[in-house]
């Protein structure tokens, strides 16, 4: 049996998909099979999978019908053997020697290894690494790892770690799929599979490299209430919000998305969901509110004419200077 299953679903990214596939190939760690899945690419893509593939026996190509990345990840998983999954984004990369640190974790009996990400530019410069609460040490226990997952405390990304594959099964993406998840799907994915998740280990080493690129999908669209709702849904029937322990959690998070839809020109202000801000406006909640949104969003929010009229100064600064005076599309 490979040790390790790379899977890497393919999309419109001729320009980048190389710079992927050998951070792969020059990993000091060589007992990985790579799935390389093209979903259905309208460039060049999938030729230069079956290229590679050619080159290296660890290489598989699948090519479907586009169905997006749940989809491209569900298919990789189905051809994979591994004994341990890594995800990997098609225009992104591993860090040098990645695939050694994160296996030489997992192997000690972890059900999850987790590394840091780097933030690079496309020309390769670093902008900065991405640092959480927790970054080192042992999480043991589901309780612990929900909490952590939930709370931000360790990074939400599939990509940048190692997971023993029994913690996974096909309707862990099925799930994701058929509600339609698209945006934060890491993150819901990592909640989904905390339930057979009991030891988990963060790494200090970098073991991914993130490019940020501007026409990405997260940087082309704003995520509207609607949509945050039909994650919440997806949760509350796994039975994940309705935990006890994650009740104020919950609350914060909800609450910080309303903040933020404040000063984001696409959505627009509700006077109805200031009010629920207003009324977790001390105690606990507002605590762990204050850790999710930025200070900014916070100013003036006591007194609603003047909270109004910033939001709205700073949406349309926004609109003019940031976005040129384009919209973005609203994902519902």
């Amino acid at each position: 049996m490979t040790m390790v299953s790379v899977l890497i679903p393919v999309y419109n990214v001729e320009s980048y998909l190389a710079r992927c596939i050998e951070s792969v190939l020059k990993q000091d760690f060589q007992d990985w099979e790579m799935i390389l899945v093209d979903d259905g690419s309208p460039d060049d893509s999938g030729a230069i999978c079956d290229e590679y593939a050619k080159k290296d026996a660890r290489i598989k190509v699948v090519h479907k019908e586009n169905g997006g990345l749940v989809s491209a990840r569900r298919e990789g998983f189905l051809r994979s053997t591994g004994e341990y999954l890594v995800f990997l984004d098609s225009d992104d990369t591993l860090a040098e020697g990645a695939l050694s640190v994160l296996y030489n974790h997992i192997v000690q009996g972890y059900d999850a290894v987790k590394g840091r990400v780097v933030r690079l530019n496309g020309e390769g410069q670093i902008l900065r690494v991405e640092n959480c609460k927790f970054t080192k040490g042992i999480i043991v226990g589901e309780e612990n790892v929900v909490v952590k997952i939930f709370s931000g405390d360790v990074l939400p990304y599939l990509c940048g770690s190692i997971y023993s594959r029994h913690i996974f099964s096909v309707d862990v993406f099925n799930k994701s799929f058929e509600a339609n998840i698209s945006f934060g799907e890491d993150w819901i994915t990592n909640l989904l599979i905390a339930k057979n998740t009991e030891k988990m280990f963060c790494v200090e080493d970098i073991t991914y490299n993130y490019y940020v690129n501007e026409d990405s999908i997260t940087c082309s669209q704003v995520v509207s209430l609607d949509y945050y709702n039909r994650q919440d849904k997806l949760l509350i029937q796994e039975g994940i919000l309705d935990k006890p322990f994650l009740k104020n959690a919950v609350k914060a998070r909800r609450l910080s998305i309303f903040i933020r839809s404040f000063f984001i020109p696409e959505l627009g202000f509700s006077l109805e969901n200031y009010k629920k801000i207003r009324k977790e406006n001390y105690g606990e909640v507002y605590q762990l509110l204050k850790q999710k949104v930025d200070s900014k969003f916070l100013l003036f929010i006591r007194c609603l004419p003047l909270y109004y009229l910033y939001s709205r100064v700073y949406c349309l600064l926004f609109y003019i200077k940031k976005l040129h005076c384009k919209s973005r599309k609203i994902l519902r």
